[in-house]
């Protein structure tokens, strides 16, 4: 039976492109992109118990706010393996005695950990991460394409279904800065605080491999005319008017990619309570 449930599982070609409301090829693909396959036992189980097709896909999503909340805050991983055998116990436990589970159930084992290595960052954790954590390019890279999904996804978009091997991360502020970017001089502190910062999200954008390449340490009035010619995506163009990108435009920018995340991706399904 199992078998048959991973059989049905998309992957591969299935999530060469999607669209943002395909929200089971979307957990799908931030399982295989995050490279998360510990998952599997806890998701084969729900498949396996929960029939009502609706409650199944609400608990998709949870476990997918779940698991990219904790990516982005760049919490450990390492026991995930044990954790979603935990989580699947404690679902069964709630199966004998309710005789069913659903998303009520789930909710309720992530509102118990309380411990960094199992925990659900809330709101704040969140917004601080996208202002400071650097993420590997193959992490950043599916996090900035789930965003610009959601962007596309307003029905007023040209296109609506994307690709992620078309795009290749892309910094705003480019690694080798100090050729066309420096600006005025700046001491040892701001340039480690600026080597730091220019790995961050709010940095990051997505473009084409060949784009990328053209672009290369570009100052930015430069790169700005090659986005504006060839980039159609919003998390890139909203920001081609400014006339210079630096530390404070970096954080402007993590803070509306960290509000659209946090719509995407909200803490347990609700708002975050206030921190006491």
């Amino acid at each position: 039976q199992y078998a048959e449930i991973y059989y049905s599982f998309p992957s591969g070609t299935d999530l060469n492109q999607i669209g943002f409301n395909e929200e089971e090829k979307r957990f799908f693909h931030v399982v295989e992109n995050l490279v998360i396959t510990t998952v599997y036992p806890l998701v084969l189980y729900i498949y396996k118990n929960v029939t009502n097709h609706q409650i199944r896909l609400d608990m998709l999503k949870m476990l997918e706010s779940y698991l990219v909340r904790r990516n982005v805050c760049r919490l450990t991983a390492k026991n995930y393996n044990l954790l979603f055998i935990q989580m699947l116990n404690k679902l069964e436990e709630t199966r004998t005695k309710r005789g069913e589970v659903d998303l009520e159930s789930l909710v309720e084992i992530v509102r118990g950990f309380s411990d960094p290595t199992n925990q659900m960052p809330r709101d704040e954790d969140f917004e601080a991460a996208f202002k400071s954590e650097a993420l590997s390019n193959q992490n950043s890279r599916e996090i900035l394409f789930l965003l610009a999904l959601y962007d596309v996804s307003t029905g007023l978009a040209d296109v609506t279904r994307l690709s992620l091997g078309s795009y290749s991360v892309e910094h705003m502020m480019p690694i080798k800065w100090e050729a066309h970017w420096l600006g005025r001089e700046m001491n040892v502190e701001e340039k480690a605080i600026r080597n730091k910062k220019i790995k961050t999200l709010g940095n990051l954008t997505l473009v084409t491999k060949r784009l990328n390449s053209a672009m290369q340490n570009s100052a930015w009035f430069d790169k700005k005319q090659h986005l504006k010619k060839n980039s159609a995506l919003r998390m890139t163009v909203d920001y081609l008017d400014k006339e210079k990108w630096d530390e404070t435009c970096i954080d402007e920018r993590a803070l509306q990619l960290d509000s659209a995340a946090r719509k995407i991706w909200p803490w347990l399904g609700t708002e975050s309570p206030k921190m006491s």
